[in-house]
């Protein structure tokens, strides 16, 4: 039996037994499951992967958000120590990035220590040989939860990170929410289907929805939680938080599944796929200020980049290189910041602590 089949054999049976799954623990069951899920078993960035992120497209990406964060650094008074956090580090391509800017700061690279908080096992290890081979390994603490990074000042950035927790999804039914559910073929096929819970919701968080919802709506309980715990962790020290991910306009249903860069039905291919959804950066937003912090944006992806220099920085990169590299860095430039990419549809919000009151590439809060 395949794992596809495997993992379908013990969702089911989770469903017999309790009932129907909400999104999120579908999700968690398929993504994190801790022998048969898509982390437990791939390495899913890159060409020979399922998606390529902003770090894998080219070194400007880690080179302009390194220099954010030293800037950061810097306006907060160069604190020493300082931890540099990233959520969900994929292969370790912004770190690598990063810590070839951060050397240009001799005082900066003294004093900061990496923190990693990464669930996959096959990504940790690929992350830590990478890192040794580099040379500052023991720079470098892998973390499960965000809790167990130390109350000093900190950085954090978080690239398509989001956009991975689970989501709970809603439909209105004559005034009233109900929970979208995942649910056994009633047919008696081998498949999953979606259903609709017989009774109004009474989830707790649904007070946090836009009020722009409309017939149906998504939204991310552990996304919202995590951005309020960073932000009452900047009111007790100081630093700042870039989160970089892809983001909708509306809070409609976006829960997709891609395998081989190519999109395809949630429900099949259970963890071969990868499974995300679009990042409501509203919701983030206001968590954030509930949490205390000052918060910048969001903008987009295309208009951070530009304003942190990565049109300057493709021009000197095509003046070292020849006529077939250089068109792939305009190429990667265009890929990174043009509307037709990802320049709009990937967002960016900036949250700080309440001693920063000014960002680059941001407008003032």
């Amino acid at each position: 039996m395949d794992r596809s089949a495997e993992l379908y054999d013990h969702i089911s049976a989770v469903i017999r037994a309790s009932g129907p799954l909400t999104i999120a623990r579908f999700m968690a069951e398929v993504l994190n499951h801790p022998t048969l899920g898509y982390y437990a078993n791939r390495n899913p960035i890159g060409k020979m992967g399922d998606f390529i992120t902003a770090p894998e497209i080219s070194q400007m990406y880690g080179e302009l958000i390194s220099a954010w964060l030293i800037d950061c650094w810097e306006r907060l008074g160069k604190p020493d120590p300082v931890s540099l956090v990233e959520l969900g580090p994929g292969r370790g391509t912004f770190i690598a990035d990063f810590w070839r800017v951060a050397q240009m700061v001799p005082e900066f690279s003294d004093a900061v220590r990496i923190y990693l908080l990464e669930g996959s096992p096959v990504l940790r290890k690929q992350q830590k040989q990478r890192f040794e081979m580099l040379g500052f390994g023991d720079k470098t603490i892998w973390v499960t939860e965000f809790k167990e990074i130390p109350d000093i000042p900190f950085l954090l950035f978080a690239n398509e990170f989001f956009d991975a927790l689970p989501v709970h999804q809603f439909v209105n039914v004559n005034g009233k929410w109900r929970e979208r559910l995942v649910d056994v073929d009633p047919n008696g096929h081998k498949e999953l289907c979606y259903v609709v819970a017989p009774h109004t919701t009474t989830m707790p968080l649904l007070k946090y929805a836009s009020e722009a919802a409309g017939k149906t709506m998504e939204m991310s309980p552990a996304g919202i939680l995590l951005t309020e715990t960073i932000s009452e962790k900047l009111c007790r020290v100081c630093g700042a938080a870039l989160i970089v991910d892809f983001g909708l306009a509306s809070p409609s249903l976006s829960l997709q599944a891609v395998m081989s860069h190519s999109t395809c039905d949630p429900l099949m291919n259970l963890g071969l796929a990868d499974l995300s959804s679009a990042v409501d950066f509203g919701a983030l937003r206001r968590a954030a200020v509930r949490g205390g912090a000052r918060v910048y944006g969001p903008v987009s992806q295309g208009k951070l980049l530009r304003s942190l220099g990565i049109e300057q920085r493709s021009s000197q990169l095509v003046m070292s290189v020849d006529h077939e590299e250089a068109r792939l860095v305009i190429q990667s430039k265009e890929r990174l910041t043009d509307v037709a990419f990802m320049g709009q549809l990937f967002q960016s919000i900036a949250i700080t602590s309440r001693s920063l009151p000014h960002v680059a590439g941001f407008d003032s809060p």
